[in-house]
């Protein structure tokens, strides 16, 4: 009978100790996990992989995916999503993600409680610096709706 009991709690320490040690994600399965949910529109999914402040900028974005044309959900469920690069420093990671024809995402990520998370904030979808795409330079003067022109007189007009 001992020797049964010993067998018993011997399976299940070992099992217990694979199932442990084979669920760590890493930083780069987070992040193409994460931006396949993303990709498929489904939010709650992506929700699993997110950081609290990610859940709220998700739910943002589930309350406008009714407008997204079908045209665009379907294409974007089979975009060939690959991790290109992965900097892990610390409880901070950066993950270089390539989705597709969509170009080269970073997507940060953050360890909470043992597990990585992504990052994103109100100011960055991807939750980093620098992921923002720069704007062209031009001559023209930048659209301000709050400002407002200077009204140039003809040269004729009387002075006042």
């Amino acid at each position: 009978m001992k020797k049964l009991l010993l067998s018993i709690i011997t399976m299940v320490t070992i099992t217990a100790t694979m199932v442990s040690c084979g669920s760590k994600e890493t930083p780069k399965d987070v992040a193409i996990n994460f931006t396949k949910e993303l990709n498929a529109l489904n939010y709650d999914g992506a929700k699993k992989f997110g950081t609290p402040e990610t859940v709220k900028f998700l739910d943002m974005l589930a309350s406008f995916s009714s407008m997204v044309p079908d045209s665009l959900k379907e294409s974007s469920k089979n975009l060939k999503v690959e991790a290109v690069d992965e900097v892990i420093n610390g409880d901070n990671a950066e993950v270089r993600i390539k989705n597709g024809d969509k170009g080269d995402e970073k997507i940060h990520l953050v360890k909470t409680n043992g597990k990585w998370l992504v990052n994103m904030t109100k100011d960055n979808s991807m939750g980093g610096e620098g992921d923002q795409i720069p704007l062209e330079e031009s001559d023209a003067p930048a659209d301000d709706s709050n400002s407002v022109a200077p009204v140039q007189e003809p040269a004729d007009a009387p002075a006042h």
